[in-house]
């Protein structure tokens, strides 16, 4: 990865340009949340619609027209996202789930969890522990869950090979599966 974007949880509190980012990304996409008390028990989000509209619409603001800007603005996306949905589940006590790009949400056993979702809280707990273990693998479980990218878009993403970021994919998912229980189809 990019020294630039290695921090970048850490920059976004201290980097004015990263903070500014994140901040712009953040209010974008809780706008064009439904995220209203009424709703959520009807609420279905495409990840990858939802970020490629609010990347269309802040693509040529001075933040993003740099050359990192697409990195920083996917990076910034996904910590907004894992931010917003995770407040909202613990704020409503519902649940969040991916399933294959596509987030449902909903309240108590109003969703049924099929073997294709993952519940994001526990997608959430698990990018804390990574972080202190492998910054760089709770970036791509990030990206990969919060910003619905697949394998290739993630490696664009962090300038790296398809090739690193498969391996810190299947290395991530085979630690889920151990130590946090969670089995990740793919």
């Amino acid at each position: 990865m990019n020294s630039s974007d290695d921090h970048f949880h850490d920059d976004i509190h201290g980097n004015r340009p990263a903070s500014v980012v994140f901040q712009r990304v953040y209010s974008e996409l809780l706008t064009r949340m439904p995220l209203g008390e009424t709703e959520l028990d009807k609420v279905k989000i495409s990840l990858s619609v939802l970020l490629h509209e609010v990347w269309l619409n802040l693509r040529f603001e001075s933040d993003f027209r740099q050359s990192s800007g697409r990195r920083l603005f996917f990076l910034a996306a996904g910590e907004a996202m894992q931010r917003i949905l995770t407040s909202c589940a613990r704020r409503h006590g519902c649940r969040i789930l991916n399933c294959s790009g596509e987030i449902l949400i909903g309240a108590g056993s109003r969703l049924k969890k099929a073997e294709e979702c993952v519940d994001l809280l526990v997608i959430d707990e698990a990018i804390s522990s990574l972080e202190l273990r492998d910054p760089e693998k709770a970036v791509v479980l990030r990206l990969r869950f919060f910003a619905g990218l697949e394998l290739l878009e993630i490696a664009a993403v962090l300038s790296v090979s398809l090739r690193t970021v498969t391996r810190q994919w299947n290395e991530t998912r085979n630690w889920l599966a151990e130590d946090a229980s969670i089995s990740l189809l793919e």
